[in-house]
């Protein structure tokens, strides 16, 4: 007899629909709820002559006696009256993709490495002063993005249960759906490639800014940002059009060092940070005067020298 919420039932039917429940339960946990529940939902909206069909591969597969309760019951599984068995959804799961079209074979499929997917999410720092030096690590980290996929490397407690997908016709599926996916990547990575002088371009142009850029992979995500410049090194980079300089180098260690022992040093800096953007704007504005901001950093370099000698 079917096995329902209401009612009274005897403890023993009782016992069974909920171990029904439970099988239920950790097939979804295994092979992922969203990859289930669109399976069975695919099941109960198949026209009359497709449904006919899979009956028919149903009793050829699992016998006359789990066929006729499955004709009997259908109506109330589509209903909800009465919950699926895990043992009966597993059935219907691997007959299913034999009876719908190609594109929403590869549609559950896709569901299914989803869920057996940690997207990979990459970050890569820009060095301002060469952006191009970090091409290889942009590189490395798109192939562990590519390499993150699911699609070919299924546990193998999934393709037991799913053993459909080790059939020639769901192996052809999983080939296609990884060619598919393997364009899409080369896609986002052409996207990479054409926006990276943009980028370069930016980060040079705009060195005491920060910036971020995110692009989007079948199987994760790439970042390449810069930090923003400590307000320390906005005017000197403007200055000298570097991060390392000699003079930079020397004033940066006489401010962590002997600067930080002197009453005056946290207002000096707070008074610093506070004006040195607007100096590095007023040198945009006026390169003129670069040459003169030039001398009496050199010069604050040299003191620094001899306090540190």
């Amino acid at each position: 007899m079917p096995y329902s919420y209401a009612g009274c039932l005897p403890s023993n039917d009782l016992r069974d629909a909920l171990n029904h429940i439970k099988d239920y339960e950790r097939l979804a946990r295994r092979l992922g709820p969203a990859f289930v529940g669109d399976s069975i939902d695919t099941l109960f909206a198949l026209p009359g002559e497709d449904l006919d069909e899979l009956f028919e591969c149903y009793r050829c597969a699992f016998g006359w006696k789990a066929y006729n309760y499955a004709v009997e019951t259908f109506p109330r599984w589509r209903s909800g009256q009465v919950k699926m068995s895990g043992q009966t959804a597993e059935r219907f799961l691997n007959l299913i993709p034999q009876h719908v079209p190609e594109a929403d074979q590869l549609a559950l499929i896709q569901k299914l490495c989803r869920h057996h997917s940690t997207p990979r999410h990459e970050s890569v720092e820009i060095d301002r002063n060469n952006p191009d030096s970090i091409r290889p690590q942009m590189h490395a980290a798109m192939v562990r993005i590519a390499n993150a996929s699911a699609v070919r490397g299924l546990p193998e407690p999934v393709t037991d249960t799913m053993y459909w997908l080790k059939s020639p016709e769901g192996r052809k599926r999983r080939a296609l759906l990884a060619d598919i996916e393997r364009q899409d990547h080369q896609s986002a990575q052409e996207r990479v490639e054409e926006r990276w002088p943009t980028i370069a371009t930016y980060v040079q142009e705009h060195k005491a800014q920060g910036s971020t850029d995110t692009f989007s992979f079948p199987s994760g995500s790439l970042r390449v940002f810069t930090r923003r410049m400590p307000a320390f090194l906005v005017f000197s980079t403007a200055v000298y059009r570097t991060l390392n300089h000699p003079d930079i180098l020397v004033l940066r260690a006489w401010r962590d060092g002997p600067l930080r022992e002197r009453w005056y040093s946290t207002p000096l800096a707070g008074l610093y940070r506070l004006l040195s953007p607007f100096g590095a704007v007023l040198l945009r504005i006026a390169p003129f005067l670069r040459p003169l901001a030039r001398r009496a950093l050199g010069g604050m370099a040299r003191k620094a020298r001899r306090v540190g000698a």
